[in-house]
């Protein structure tokens, strides 16, 4: 994996100069998880579900050339990228689970590859990278399922998520080139996952504050017009679903949250913050936790608080300059890493 300019700013000059075991490590570790998967996928594994075969139906329907679905089957929330991923592959093949399902491992290699390269760009330590890497590599049943099956926003939420971070710090810190295309693409896909799952809100606003406090004079110009532009082509299906349809945008922001579900904030807040991160994370079985498997929910609320602490320290003490020169710098590079660690804890919260 080669090392861009960001990087080599942390790193030694005579170090810099030879391979470096980690980046062999990390390549090996994303190698042998993408193959986790795919054996996974030729084993029929995970099973498939109601959701995955509506997701595949819309494949089929794309593929016939018959529909053009904007939503998921059935709501009016959720978009279909998905299928429209996977469309091609079943006009070649024909329908099947895997040919669904394809895209989805394409998209969990890039999530881990980007990942590697976020961690790099925040820590500057390439062995806290392949830690992290490795972590990402295999995962419980619950997390494999999230990023394998195609039933709709897990998979492209974990790398779209991931990207906006990577190309948020990019910005935000001033690493020369491809600027203009980085602004479209930090826009389009802000645009594209509004549509897909407002789920990742949370994280477009946060990687969006840190764009914007640190780079508010560029997006006066060109760059806040340019992202403008690629946030429109991005949500393009539910902009124009809504003039279609007379349909408010924010319904499908609302419908997707579960804003109009009847279950009261006494039965939310236990859910969310007991059962939830156990669940999620996969340390119970699918539909129930015993007492003891619940002991991730009460250690993240401590890793949430000590990165908080940690960014927060991290950004007090690396001030950026009132004027970042336009090729960034050490001191403004540390600044948006400690910056951008503290939007991502946000968002997660």
């Amino acid at each position: 994996m080669a090392i861009d300019a960001g990087e080599r700013s942390r790193v030694p000059p005579h170090a810099a100069r030879r391979p470096r075991l980690p980046d062999a490590l990390a390549g090996t570790v994303l190698t042998a998880g993408v193959g986790y998967r795919l054996l996974l996928l030729l084993t029929d594994t995970p099973p498939t579900n109601s959701d995955e075969a509506t997701m595949g139906l819309a494949a089929l329907h794309i593929a016939q050339g018959r529909e053009f679905p904007v939503w998921f089957y059935g709501q009016a929330y959720m978009g279909t990228l998905e299928a429209y991923l996977a469309a091609p592959l079943i006009a070649l093949t024909g329908p099947s689970t895997l040919a669904l399902r394809l895209p989805t491992l394409a998209l969990y290699a890039v999530f881990a590859l980007l990942a590697w390269r976020l961690t790099l760009r925040l820590t500057g330590d390439r062995w806290y990278a392949l830690l992290v890497t490795a972590l990402l590599a295999f995962g419980s049943d619950r997390i494999v399922k999230n990023q394998l099956i195609a039933g709709g926003g897990y998979p492209e939420m974990n790398a779209a998520g991931v990207a906006l971070a990577v190309l948020a710090y990019d910005l935000a810190a001033g690493r020369p080139g491809h600027r203009l295309p980085r602004w479209i693409g930090w826009g389009f896909l802000a645009g594209l996952m509004v549509w897909v799952d407002p789920l990742v809100l949370p994280y477009v606003i946060g990687t969006g504050v840190v764009l914007a406090a640190f780079r508010w004079r560029e997006l006066r110009g060109w760059a806040g017009a340019l992202l403008g532009v690629g946030a429109l082509v991005g949500s393009a299906p539910l902009l124009l679903d809504s003039l279609a349809t007379g349909r408010s945008p924010v319904s499908a922001v609302l419908a997707a949250s579960g804003a109009g579900q009847p279950a009261s904030w006494a039965e939310r807040l236990p859910g969310a913050l007991v059962l939830g991160p156990a669940l999620g994370m996969g340390f119970c079985s699918p539909g129930a936790c015993a007492g003891w498997q619940l002991w991730w929910s009460a250690a993240l609320p401590v890793l949430v608080v000590a990165a908080t602490v940690a960014a927060w320290r991290r950004l007090r003490v690396h001030r950026r300059p009132p004027v970042p020169a336009p090729g960034g710098g050490r001191t403004v590079a540390d600044a948006t890493a400690a910056a951008l660690s503290l939007a991502l804890v946000a968002a997660a919260v």
